[in-house]
């Protein structure tokens, strides 16, 4: 009765489409077994060549093979028949009680066993191939495959494609992968390096005496009033002294671990991109992360020796010829305090048009010494006991005269203190200070003195005046250079020797030195670190096709390559732009120094210190 069950689901299979009605019928044949003709296989035992072992002569009736005969094969085919299966007549009954098959339908099949051809014997690779593409997506005919389950469903009504388990869980991998790359991806407008993943920051281990909150931080404001910029800050970075010349400064946590440097300078390099390519090659730190958006750029990544995270910021100030710099760095285990708050660092690193008076309130309680206040005085004279216990004279507005007392020595200064900048920069008692006699300074003192500028005597000691606790030159906060240095005196050693806005050859040119000759005061100088900057050592004469061209000898050019012995260079000339290649000859490389110069009609501007011979002083 199990052959009535195959008949019956492979019914069903016709039925709902699997099979067509040809596969049916095969089918049904090899389950209800019907031979083919006796004859007929024999004819293909003969076509299959069948080898026989050579006869032996010995003993040839023994290993001689019985061939089948057709009378043989007809018996067997019948006793095949009458032991293994069931009657013809006992399936017609079975099937008329099913009405799967009609007695007609069976009575056919009867007769067509004898007249099976070659080709239809020859279906049953088709039923396996047939069986094997439909066991994924049907289940009902899978017992018949034995084979490997290959393929796809093809054959079936459903044709959706079966995507393995295995490419289920890769693409449930891959989601998140692909979230966690992107997650920290910021705009370059407003660069981070990671987005914070905790609130608390343990710094155990640190030298910080307890933990900080990401959510309480406290920012603090620094205002520059000489370069007019400024800056949030953690309060728990504590501000350090500024630089001598007051361009910059740093903040420090207690154990000296996290750092916040700002500073402005003078753009060293034609333009902002070489000073971001120039960074971006630097061997101290390996970046992760960098971007470049024309007047400013961030850097981030590891520091070497360290293995510190840093970030650096630069961009342009509003009159497009200083940068102002921001570097922070700390260990990676504080890295989520810093990228909760670097958003507001960053947006808060600006140039501001809040003037010196307006600033100096706050600058004076942060930058200048802790509980101090200032004067701004003349300088009349001063006096140095054993050349270190200097007693400075000045005179205010009021033309009254004030006293206050330093203690300068050179080898007992800290390192980095008021009174080791002010001797770098002023000199020392053992020199003197009467090249300022008449000059305005900013006179800092301890705000506890009600009477600045006065002294008392004491008997042991002598007079004791007011002690000052630092002081510079007003210029220098109105000056928008860098190194200011003792004026000095010059005289122009060259013809057409241009004037120009910034200490570079590709500035802006202001006008120029016709005749060699004339006097100069120097105010500033600077010496550049760009080497792509030289002149021409002979004069070229260039063409185009058209017109000739001569470029003279001593004319500031730009190093744009160097490939094969060949320079390949920019030189202007008549507010145009000549690129050319020439061989080193032609080149001279020299020390990059600039001198800024005032004339005796007040023009000012740069000018490159190979043309400008500069008178020697006694100082």
């Amino acid at each position: 009765m199990d052959k009535i069950e195959e008949l019956k689901k492979l019914k069903d299979l016709l039925d709902n489409g699997f099979i067509s009605k040809e596969e049916f019928n095969s089918l049904k044949a090899e389950i209800l077994s019907i031979a083919k003709p006796a004859a007929q296989e024999v004819e293909e035992i003969e076509k299959d060549e069948v080898v026989v072992p050579p006869s032996n002569p010995k003993n040839d009736s023994a290993l001689q093979p019985e061939m089948p005969t057709p009378e043989n094969l007809e018996k067997e085919a019948d006793v095949s028949l009458n032991s293994d299966f069931i009657s013809i007549e006992d399936m017609e009954e079975e099937f008329s009680k099913d009405e799967i098959f009609s007695k007609e339908d069976v009575k056919k099949e009867d007769v067509k066993r004898e007249d099976v051809k070659e080709e239809e014997v020859k279906k049953e690779d088709k039923i396996y191939e047939i069986k094997l593409k439909c066991k994924k997506c049907n289940k009902e005919i899978s017992k018949y495959i034995e084979q490997s389950n290959k393929g796809l469903c093809i054959d079936c009504k459903e044709k959706s494609l079966q995507i393995p388990k295995l490419t289920y869980l890769f693409l449930l991998l891959l989601i998140p992968l692909i979230w966690w790359v992107f997650k920290d991806s910021s705009s370059e407008d407003n660069p981070r390096i990671v987005n914070p993943s905790q609130s608390v920051i343990d710094r155990s281990g640190d030298g910080s005496s307890n933990n900080y909150d990401t959510e309480n931080v406290v920012l603090k404001t620094f205002f520059n009033p000489v370069r007019f910029y400024k800056i949030d800050y953690p309060d728990n970075l504590k501000q350090g002294k500024p630089s001598w010349n007051n361009d910059g400064i740093s903040f420090k946590s207690d154990n000296g671990k996290e750092n916040l440097s700002v500073y402005s300078s003078i753009l060293r390099y034609p333009t902002l991109k070489e000073k971001y390519n120039s960074e971006i090659k630097e061997q101290d730190y390996e970046v992760t992360y960098k971007v470049f958006k024309g007047d400013w750029y961030a850097i981030s990544g590891y520091i070497k020796n360290t293995n510190d995270i840093f970030y650096l910021k630069c961009y342009l100030s509003k009159e497009q010829d200083e940068t102002r710099t921001l570097i922070l760095t700390y260990p990676e285990s504080k890295k989520n305090i810093y990228n909760s708050i670097l958003s507001k660092i960053l947006d808060s690193f600006t140039d501001t048009e809040i003037k010196n008076a307006e600033l100096q309130e706050t600058y004076e309680s942060s930058t200048i010494p802790i509980n101090s206040h200032y004067v701004d005085l003349k300088l009349i004279a001063v006096s140095c006991y054993e050349g270190n216990e200097c007693k400075f004279e000045f005179q205010n507005s009021d033309s009254k005269t004030l006293f206050f007392d330093w203690y300068l020595e050179p080898t007992n200064a800290e390192k980095d203190s008021y009174e080791s900048v002010f001797m770098t920069n002023y000199g020392t008692g053992y020199n003197g200070f009467n090249k300022y006699y008449g000059k305005k300074f900013r006179v800092y003192y301890n705000n506890n003195d009600n009477s600045p500028g006065t002294c008392k005597d004491d008997d042991d000691i002598g007079l004791i005046c007011t002690k000052i606790l630092n002081m510079y030159l007003i210029d220098r906060l109105n000056s928008s250079v860098t190194d200011l240095i003792h004026p000095k005196s010059g005289t122009i050693n060259g013809t057409d020797v241009i004037i120009r806005q910034k200490p570079n050859s590709s500035s802006k040119i202001l006008g120029s030195f016709k005749k060699s000759g004339e006097q100069i005061t120097i105010i500033d100088e600077y010496v550049s670190q760009n080497t792509s900057q030289a002149l021409l050592s002979e004069d070229i004469d260039i063409s185009d096709g058209n017109t000739n061209k001569m470029l003279h000898k001593g004319k500031a050019l730009n190093i744009l390559s160097n490939e094969d012995s060949l320079y390949l260079i920019s030189v202007e000339d008549d507010q145009k732009d000549y690129k050319l290649k020439v061989t080193p000859n032609y080149i001279e490389f020299v020390e990059d120094k600039w001198f800024r110069i005032i004339r005796t009609s007040g023009e000012t501007g740069w000018v490159l210190g190979k043309f400008i011979s500069v008178e020697k002083t006694n100082d």
